[in-house]
């Protein structure tokens, strides 16, 4: 329960340091914080989530990742609907990172091992990523929907852990690990896509939405 509690209260720093950062007086510090957010979900997909789903699900993980950021593109040149397509993408990385912290609590409930003093690797690793998350959430949801939406959202997250944390005794035995893997594999992929039009929207004075 401990973990549990640490995993939610470092999800609430994100939006914190976000907050923080908005109200600043100091030059640039806005667009400082774009180019960490964007070096964070790189970090995120990177180091946390791609070298999970290659461990699961294979090499096709890598293709998971570069049609979750291509696709986009193409459907939106399909559909010549930009705002459409990017507001699905987003609400898409959303519900994708309500999944992933799904399996973040499934990890947290997961026993330490003997000689681990009740933390391991794994769970410290879940904790600390999760500040990142809650950055990620805010960042993505707040300029276009407010702080009410961005503040739903976190909660949503955060009982997506709950969720799997309590659930983890029964789901680990029966989850089909490699189509989860594959998910957030998507997932990651749509991630760097939201950034990158996030990011270049910023240097060309505007949102893409």
């Amino acid at each position: 329960m401990v973990l549990l509690g640490a995993s939610v209260l470092a999800l609430a720093v994100g939006p914190l340091v976000y907050r923080l950062a908005a109200s600043s007086s100091i030059p640039g510090i806005r667009r400082a914080l774009d180019v960490l957010i964007v070096l964070a979900i790189a970090g995120l997909v990177v180091f946390h989530i791609l070298p999970h789903s290659i461990e699961v699900a294979g090499w096709w993980s890598m293709a998971a990742v570069v049609v979750g950021l291509l696709g986009p593109t193409l459907l939106e040149t399909w559909l010549r609907r930009a705002n459409l397509t990017h507001l699905v993408v987003r609400w898409a990385v959303v519900a994708g990172i309500a999944v992933h912290d799904f399996t973040d609590g499934l990890a947290l409930s997961i026993p330490a091992g003997e000689h681990d003093h009740g933390v391991s690797p794994l769970s410290l690793a879940v904790i600390l990523h999760r500040i990142p998350v809650g950055l990620i959430i805010w960042w993505l949801v707040l300029p276009r929907y407010g702080v009410r939406a961005a503040a739903l959202i976190v909660g949503v997250i955060a009982v997506a852990t709950v969720v799997g944390y309590f659930a983890g005794g029964v789901w680990i035995e029966h989850l089909h690990h490699e189509p989860l893997a594959l998910l957030e594999a998507l997932i990651a992929g749509t991630l760097l896509h939201v950034a990158v039009h996030r990011h270049d929207a910023h240097h060309d004075g505007h949102d893409h939405g």
